[in-house]
């Protein structure tokens, strides 16, 4: 194929302009992606704020100790104390320690380090992969195409935005799986992708990514506020291998702890979808409280009618579906700074919607937002924990109160019915007594009286008879006499067979069984008596111990108190030596030397293509020349580095370029008799060839004369 052909065909391809500033990413480099990482897992081991926290640390690991020995110190209020009371005491003391670490220890360090140590509020910016997410905060915080962006799943890990009228410039850092802080390149940012070119993700070293970024002049309205980028919560169910979690698990966890949520959405979806709600509706579960703003991404794709009928439609879907409704729901473009947005709430009657500057927007957003976090939120949080204990000691406090007037009573009660039940006893006993001995020998002795008294009537009734009857033989008088003898001999019999049963029943209550009864209802009285003397025991322990509660529980809140109050000085001198340490870290991390150079020639006359690369991650302009004339291509070609040529190459750079001396990097590569390079360029486009001087001829080598002649 001739000269002529091969341009014939370039024209018909239309190539395109070659750029001559070339910037690449030189983490793509695979031996730089290592030393990358290598760089990541050796950081400094003092660079974490963690440390300046073990003292609130230890305090709650040690808080219930401390409460307990404290107690001890007063064992006899612990003793009198009953069983609710120790358990209640026990119960709250572990769980003022919990909450300590669960809500401030473990938090505010971490919030410290998100927020660079200013007074912050954390936004979280969810939604779908390809959403907009990176693009708007690219856009609303001023900081270009940092954040990468793109069709495909992009963020593997949470990047935190943290803006900030004291911060001076802009700067990068991470926190490794070892929780160290490390400072990095603005190229990092795009190593966290899921397309990265090298396939080696620092995401399986790097935990959380952290962008500060100066926040003056007209970015006042994102002063004091932390963005945070998440993964596209569609992309996978799938574990991610480098970090081994799902981009969905990462997002809501960075949602669902933030103040706020800003919802992305491709205004070409047309509208909020059913996935996004029910994301939305996971994250905000019971809180009511949530502050949640719509942002529809890409409006400069839909013309206004169709952006206000998106708006209109989305509103219908949130006031249905959605549990906590949005402040707004607005769209935007991002092909610039985001400065003003199009709001569905400033619509009125039916006029168009029309652009409201976005300051105004998150003016209203914060209204809706919890208080800034710094040193006084986390001293609530803290006053929060001990005040919740505190109420719970004056409710039980209130209840062993209750408890007590109970106890008054029932003990009223108690004695008032034991001392009626012992005069009660008292009295029927001597009665008892009375009726078994000195009225039943009455009985008795009367009884016997009886039966003489009718012996001697019988006798008196008998002499009457024998009168009669005598009586009769001289007069003749009481014909019926013998009858009346009969009867009277009846009678008697009668009388005799009673008097004599009667006596018998009576003298079986001896003397003896009745003291024996007596003495068995007396034991018997004596028991109750007894039982009842227990039971006032009982009532009076049960009285003292709610009472010795009640002192105990004092003192125990006594005790809270005086922790509340150490607790908080504590927090406050850690809270500070964080920040100061934090302070400490920046400036050590920003006086970190890099592996950096300028000068792109002395990269690759020394060899090293680390430098080069660093070089080119800067930008490079390909047209300048050193001294002697080379362009950064054909010096490459003249020094026969073949790893910076194979990165150039790769690049799709123009190949054609000619330097100072008038020589492309072919031809300098045959001059200089370096044969790999001349290969790896003919090999990449074989019309270098026509499109260079005879190489043979510029070589001026017989032996390199005949080893390129067969090109």
């Amino acid at each position: 194929m001739g000269l002529s052909n091969l341009k014939k065909d370039d024209a018909a391809k239309g190539k395109t302009p070659k750029p001559k500033i070339l910037k690449v990413n030189k983490y793509e480099e695979p031996k730089m992606a290592l030393n990358l990482i290598a760089h990541i897992m050796t950081s400094a081991k003092d660079t974490s704020v963690e440390d300046e926290f073990q003292a609130m640390n230890d305090y709650s690991d040690n808080l219930s100790q401390k409460l307990y020995d404290e107690l001890m110190k007063r064992v006899t209020l612990v003793e009198n104390a009953n069983d609710d009371c120790r358990h209640f005491i026990n119960i709250s003391k572990e769980k003022i320690g919990d909450n300590l670490w669960q809500d401030i220890v473990s938090e505010a360090p971490e919030d410290i380090e998100k927020t660079n140590g200013n007074p912050s509020r954390t936004i979280a910016i969810g939604g779908g992969y390809s959403s907009g997410k990176s693009s708007f905060l690219n856009s609303l915080t001023g900081i270009g195409d940092l954040l990468p962006t793109g069709i495909e799943p992009v963020s593997m890990i949470n990047t935190y935005l943290n803006c900030s009228g004291d911060t001076k410039k802009l700067i990068v850092k991470g926190r490794n799986i070892k929780k160290d802080l490390v400072l990095l390149d603005k190229e990092v940012l795009d190593c966290i992708q899921h397309s990265s070119k090298s396939k080696i993700y620092v995401a399986s070293v790097l935990d959380t990514l952290y962008i500060d970024i100066p926040s003056n002049g007209n970015q006042n309205h994102i002063d004091g506020l932390t963005f945070v980028d998440t993964p596209g919560y569609n992309n996978s169910d799938a574990a991610n291998a480098e970090n081994c979690t799902t981009d969905r698990e990462t997002a809501i966890k960075a949602l669902s702890a933030s103040d706020a949520i800003i919802w992305c959405i491709d205004i070409e979806a047309g509208t909020i979808t059913q996935r996004d709600i029910e994301i939305l509706n996971d994250v905000i579960g019971d809180k009511e409280d949530t502050s949640l703003l719509i942002v529809f991404t890409k409006m400069d794709k839909k013309p206004v009618g169709e952006v206000e009928n998106i708006l209109k439609k989305a509103a219908k879907t949130c006031k249905s579906s959605l549990k906590v409704q949005p402040i707004d729901i607005v769209s935007c473009s991002c092909l610039e700074k985001v400065t003003s947005v199009v709001s569905i709430s400033r619509k009125h009657n039916n006029s168009q919607l029309t652009l409201v500057s976005l300051s105004s927007i998150f003016d209203k957003l914060k209204t809706h937002m919890k208080p800034i976090k710094g040193f006084s939120y986390w001293q609530d949080c803290l006053y929060d924990i001990f005040g919740n204990t505190l109420k719970e000691i004056d409710d039980k406090l209130k209840e062993f109160e209750e408890n007590r007037q109970k106890a008054i009573n029932e003990k009223d009660d108690t004695f008032r019915n034991a001392n009626n039940d012992k005069e009660f006893y008292e009295n029927f006993l001597e009665n008892l007594k009375d009726a078994l001995t000195a009225n039943y020998d009455e009985i008795i002795y009367a009884a016997e009286e009886r039966g003489e008294l009718y012996d001697k009537a019988m006798e008196g009734w008998a002499d009457s008879l024998d009168r009669e009857k005598e009586w009769k033989g001289k007069v003749g008088f009481f014909s019926d006499s013998s009858n009346l003898e009969r009867k009277l001999r009846q009678a008697n019999n009668k009388f005799n067979k009673l008097n004599k049963a009667g006596l018998t029943s009576f003298q079986f209550w001896s003397s003896e069984y009745r003291n024996d009864m007596f003495e068995y209802v007396k034991s018997k009285f004596q028991n109750q008596t007894e039982y009842n003397e227990s039971v006032k025991d009982e009532v009076i322990n049960e009285y003292k111990e709610i009472v010795g509660s009640i002192k105990l529980l004092k003192y125990f809140k006594e005790l809270v108190s005086k922790e509340k109050i150490q607790s908080s000085l504590l927090l406050k001198s850690c809270y500070d030596n964080a920040v100061n340490e934090l302070k400490r870290i920046n400036t050590h991390l920003e006086g970190i030397q890099h592996n950096q150079i300028k000068d792109i020639f002395a990269s690759i006359a020394s060899d090293n293509i680390e430098l080069f690369l660093s070089c080119l991650s800067n930008g490079v302009d390909l047209t300048i020349c050193n001294g002697q004339g080379f362009s950064p291509l054909t010096y490459v070609a003249r020094c026969s580095n073949n790893a910076m040529m194979k990165c150039l190459i790769e690049q799709d750079i123009d190949l054609t370029m000619k330097d100072k001396r008038g020589y492309n990097a072919l031809e300098t590569a045959a001059i200089y008799h370096c044969r790999d390079i001349c290969e790896m360029l003919i090999e990449h486009d074989k019309s270098l060839i026509y499109e260079s001087r005879s190489l043979a001829d510029i070589a001026n080598n017989d032996k390199f004369e005949k080893w390129i002649s067969k090109y």
